[in-house]
C-alpha cells in the first residue's frame, strides 16, 4: 500500500533572497498524528550541463562558493531566465562558463 499524504495544517512564507525563498510548512503525519515542521527551498527553474569532450572526459567549472568559503569543482549551470527553454538556459550557461 503507498504511504498516504500528509495533512497541511500551514505554510508561512520566511524570507525571500534573490535566487530563492523559504517557507515553514507545519504537517501532521498520518501514520503518528505527530505534528512537525518542515523547511522548505523554493527556487526558480534551474539547468545543469554535464559537457563530454571528443575523449568522453567531463567538463567542470571552478567557481567560489561563500557558503563553504572554498573554490569547488562543479559542472556548468544556473538560473532559466526570462523566456528561455531549459535547453537555451543550458547552452547560455554552457558559454558564460565554459568560454
Amino acid at each position: 500500500m503507498p504511504p498516504k499524504p500528509w495533512k497541511l495544517t500551514s505554510s508561512n512564507p520566511d524570507k525571500s533572497y534573490r535566487v530563492f525563498s523559504l517557507r515553514t510548512d507545519h504537517a501532521v503525519s498520518p501514520r503518528t498524528g505527530q505534528k512537525h515542521d518542515f523547511f522548505i527551498v523554493e527556487c526558480p527553474p534551474w539547468v545543469n550541463v554535464i559537457p563530454l569532450t571528443p575523449e568522453n572526459k567531463v567538463v567542470m567549472v571552478r567557481q567560489y562558493r561563500h557558503g563553504t568559503r572554498s573554490v569547488t569543482l562543479e559542472i556548468p549551470g544556473g538560473l532559466v531566465e526570462n523566456n528561455d527553454t531549459p535547453e537555451e538556459a543550458a547552452v547560455k550557461e554552457l558559454r558564460e562558463e565554459t568560454g
